[in-house]
């Protein structure tokens, strides 16, 4: 049960960093190297966690996603 809520809490802290560089760089300008130095990880757990650079913005677009509609449905 600890590596899940370990995985999880990488994985939240990955994607909220990514949110953010996506957010203010655009997606050509993002480095996952920077993400995950931000991160407090190696640039293998980025990849771990998510295939690559498209897989990590498609997970934060989803996140996006879910935002949004709570906010609707609120």
């Amino acid at each position: 049960m600890k590596n899940e809520e370990a995985s999880y809490k990488t994985t939240s802290t990955l994607l909220a960093i990514a949110r953010k560089h996506f957010t203010e760089f655009g997606y050509y300008d993002v480095s996952l190297e920077k993400i995950a130095e931000e991160g407090n990880v190696t640039r293998g757990a980025v990849y771990h966690h998510f295939k690559n650079k498209q897989g990590l913005f498609t997970a934060v677009l989803d996140r996006v996603q879910k935002d949004v509609s709570i906010q609707i449905e609120q």
